[in-house]
């Protein structure tokens, strides 16, 4: 990976959607259950998955950024790399939503 702060970004939205997509999976993989015990489920992994992707970009990121020499370039790819983590958190809650609320009457539904 490159040291440009922008790649932080690309990288924790990558993760975002390839979190999002599992958990929707997930949801897609959880039967329906009498009790809306399902509806619980899907919810939770939602928001298990909101966290991985916030971790894991974090984490990458860090680690990019430990592999930088320049002072300046290393401190500019570290601050980048905590805003990306904000950032793909609210990627993450705000695609959800959306993806929630436009399929309403399907699994996706259930998030929120």
């Amino acid at each position: 990976m490159g040291n440009n702060p922008s790649m932080a970004y690309v990288v924790a939205l990558i993760i975002s959607i390839l979190s999002l997509l599992i958990a929707a999976g997930i949801t897609y993989a959880i039967p329906n259950r009498p009790g809306g015990s399902d509806i619980k489920t899907s919810k939770v992994w939602f928001y298990i998955f909101m966290i991985v992707a916030l971790v894991l970009s974090l984490v990458i990121n860090i680690y990019t950024a430990s592999t930088i020499k320049i002072p300046t370039r290393h401190d500019a790819y570290l601050s980048a790399s905590l805003w990306a983590g904000g950032v793909s958190v609210l990627f993450y809650f705000v695609v959800g939503l959306l993806l929630s609320k436009g399929m309403s009457r399907g699994k996706l539904g259930r998030w929120f």
